[in-house]
């Protein structure tokens, strides 16, 4: 739980974790409204305006969980595969382009993010020139929680061809084209 005077600023007055049943106290402000900025892995962050400090209130909150991909990345032998780039996409109407999202598993190859909207994902991992192939295929409902396991057994498509360089310009020997 993070306090901030004007929301704009970002600037953080005083912070501090919530206890096991979620209660907090937050101590070091002055006599004034305060903006709240809750957050935690697996619900929705959430923003209280107007948070009167000094007043000896008490605020209640109440988050609503969000919507989480998690799972873990197996090679090909089953094993574990850590630090793989794990991506999602939205599918989302023909001809309208969607940002991925990346992020990485960790190192029992574990992955979790919480940022996502609910629809229709495909999800896939890369490590060097292995990824899954099709990619995996997710519905994600409101404030679900759906787990997978991407095992990189496919070996990536190989492109050959040439980087030629402008006139004027040398290519260094060994460079390498990123597609």
């Amino acid at each position: 739980v993070s306090a901030l005077r004007p929301l704009e600023d970002g600037i953080e007055s005083s912070s501090t974790p919530t206890g096991d049943d979620g209660s907090f106290v937050m101590g070091g402000l002055e006599a004034r409204r305060y903006f709240l900025r809750i957050t935690k892995f697996g619900w929705r962050p959430l923003i209280v305006k107007a948070v009167q400090a000094g007043s000896g209130g008490r605020v209640a909150i109440k988050l609503a969980r969000a919507t989480v991909i998690r799972g873990v990345v197996r090679d090909k032998d089953g094993e574990a595969e850590p630090n793989a780039t794990v991506a999602a996409v939205l599918s989302d109407v023909p001809g309208t382009p969607t940002t991925p999202i990346f992020w990485t598993s960790d190192s029992t190859g574990a992955f979790a993010q919480d940022r996502f909207s609910p629809g229709t994902y495909y999800l896939w991992a890369r490590k060097r020139d292995m990824l899954p192939y099709p990619p995996e295929k997710i519905e994600l409902p409101e404030g679900g929680d759906v787990e997978v396991v991407l095992s990189l057994q496919q070996k990536g498509s190989r492109v050959k061809g040439q980087v030629l360089p402008q006139a004027g310009f040398r290519v260094a020997p060994g460079a390498r084209a990123l597609l």
